[in-house]
């Protein structure tokens, strides 16, 4: 299983994703309030908000994100492509970021991650 991290702002909640359209799933399942998967044919993705993260973070990378009140959640999935495919989404939230946990980028802007990832 593979994650990234997502990091908002106050406004950034587990049902900012849920509104979004995800072309091509199967089904959407509510696992509780702060989790839920999307699955498709060939794979999957799961978003749980997981404020408690904030733990694992140093000075120095709470330092790097600019968000007062960061809220954090957890994008688990099967493949890559899937997860940079609905990052890609139209309606997927642009104002956030992402941390790989440094397997490839570190904590970067959506947009930059997106890019980065595709190398």
């Amino acid at each position: 299983m593979k994650w990234v991290i997502l990091i908002g702002d106050n406004g950034f909640e587990i049902n900012t994703l849920r509104e979004i359209e995800f072309p091509k799933s199967k089904k959407v399942i509510d696992r509780d309030p702060q989790c839920f998967t999307v699955e498709y044919e060939h794979g999957y993705v799961c978003f749980e908000r997981d404020d408690d993260i904030i733990q694992d973070y140093d000075e120095k990378e709470l330092h790097n994100i600019p968000f007062a009140t960061p809220h954090f959640i957890v994008m688990r999935y099967s493949m890559e492509q899937l997860m940079v495919n609905i990052l890609k989404l139209d309606d997927f939230p642009k104002n956030i970021l992402i941390d790989d946990d440094n397997v490839k980028c570190g904590i970067l802007p959506i947009d930059i991650f997106i890019d980065k990832i595709k190398q």
